[in-house]
């Protein structure tokens, strides 16, 4: 594949710039302060379940805390957010894809009126917004679409299901009224014909910078695909795109792990995130 195009993946590290921006353990709080305390070491999209199934056994079932109300909440919280330089520098980049597992709108504030897909109710396979040269997808929800919003096991685990029937081609939907059936990743490949229905084929074939993104081992749809995409280059398959990881701080295992998976991994040293992001910048638009 000659010429790939460009995918810039971004993650809630821009957004903790702006200074009152919540991360997954602030989130989980609002559940249930207490029991949350108990829970170290424990993944966050686990956190959530046993905060939130425990919490409704307690209540008894006629006075269940329905999971809508929780994202309520969470999208209260989430609207104050006030967006920061780094946003619209970020948003402002040549790419052709933009991913982000941000649930609001911070990074697309600066670039007008876009067209949104918001078709799905439950999952984010095909949930974008296309704008005049470029297209951001929102892989784990957005705040308009209340109940998309991913932060459990359950969802993270249909979620992967949904992206393994897309690689298989046993994906089907519906769009303007048309039954639209998916072809497998494998026959994408060998005819390098991409028909771009679903972020997902961006992990084939594009180049992936990945910044602010603390890939967390909870975030097991992303360990999923990129464990998926070495499966297919060790079968033989002509997977020949490069992904970038940036980070200030990582762990040698984490570190390992990822340069096995076949991801390069970029550290610059700097505890100040504003420095990390702007010599990020720096090596992005070179």
């Amino acid at each position: 594949m000659k010429n790939l195009k460009k995918t810039l993946f971004l993650g809630n590290g821009i957004n903790r710039l702006s200074g009152n921006c919540p991360d997954w353990s602030t989130l989980l709080k609002q559940i249930n302060d207490k029991e949350h305390n108990k829970l170290n070491n424990v993944p966050y999209t686990i956190q959530y379940e046993h905060l939130l199934l425990n919490f409704k056994k307690e209540q008894g079932f006629e006075k269940v805390q329905k999971e809508e109300n929780v994202k309520k909440r969470i999208k209260e919280q989430l609207e104050m957010l006030e967006p920061n330089e780094f946003h619209s520098y970020f948003s402002s980049l040549n790419y052709d894809n933009f991913i982000t597992t941000n649930y609001d709108y911070l990074f697309t504030g600066n670039l007008g009126t876009g067209i949104s897909n918001r078709t799905e109710e439950l999952y984010s396979i095909r949930r974008k917004t296309v704008f005049k040269d470029k297209i951001f997808w929102f892989i784990h929800g957005e705040l308009e679409s209340l109940k998309s919003i991913m932060l459990g096991l359950d969802h993270y685990c249909g979620s992967i299901g949904k992206i393994d029937g897309y690689l298989k081609g046993t994906y089907n939907f519906n769009e303007n009224g048309e039954n639209i059936k998916t072809v497998s990743l494998r026959k994408k490949i060998t005819e390098n014909k991409y028909d771009l229905h679903s972020w997902i084929e961006l992990f084939f074939n594009s180049n992936i910078d990945i910044v602010g993104f603390g890939l967390d081992y909870s975030e097991t749809d992303i360990w999923w695909i990129i464990n998926k995409r070495l499966r297919f280059k060790l079968e033989g398959i002509n997977i020949n795109n490069k992904i970038t990881y940036y980070t200030n701080e990582i762990d040698s295992v984490k570190k390992r792990i990822l340069e096995n998976l076949d991801i390069t991994v970029v550290v610059i040293q700097t505890n100040n995130y504003k420095e990390l992001y702007t010599s990020v910048l720096n090596l992005l638009n070179k």
